[in-house]
């Protein structure tokens, strides 16, 4: 099992453990708290996740390891803690393993319950996230 599995598995044990929608939600949102600050020169339109409600920005580079970082930034809390939790996984990856795992976390989003926690607008809108997650590692 590959680090990045372990952890998702890691990740759905916890959200299985909350006994209402609220839990699962502050589980969420707090997450959301440990979002890298955003380098303010990378909000450009660039960087703007298209069809979002609210805006949200995908910021994505290497490090002199050749390891991919990422940053992001939301207005909305809850899709700032989903992606998050998502960078956490993904958080010091090569870009080879990243694309190798798209199936995998796409998989994951769907374990999570991501699309029944936002609103429609937002769920659709996470989609265009991991597209455009995938496009920017993709670009590196």
């Amino acid at each position: 099992m590959s680090k990045l599995e372990s952890y998702f598995n890691e990740v759905l044990e916890e959200l299985e453990l909350f006994e209402t929608p609220i839990e699962r939600l502050q589980f969420v949102l707090e997450h959301g708290k440990d979002l890298d600050e955003f380098p303010q020169d990378q909000l450009k339109e660039e960087n703007k996740v298209p069809g979002c409600t609210s805006n949200v920005y995908i910021y994505v580079s290497r490090d002199e390891h050749n390891k991919v970082l990422f940053w992001a930034t939301s207005e909305a809390l809850i899709v700032g803690g989903y992606i998050a939790i998502l960078f956490e996984g993904l958080q010091e990856m090569s870009k080879e393993e990243i694309l190798s795992s798209e199936e995998l976390i796409r998989d994951f989003t769907l374990k999570a319950g991501v699309r029944e926690s936002l609103t429609p607008t937002r769920a659709n809108a996470f989609t265009n996230i991991l597209t455009m997650i995938f496009n920017k590692v993709k670009e590196l």
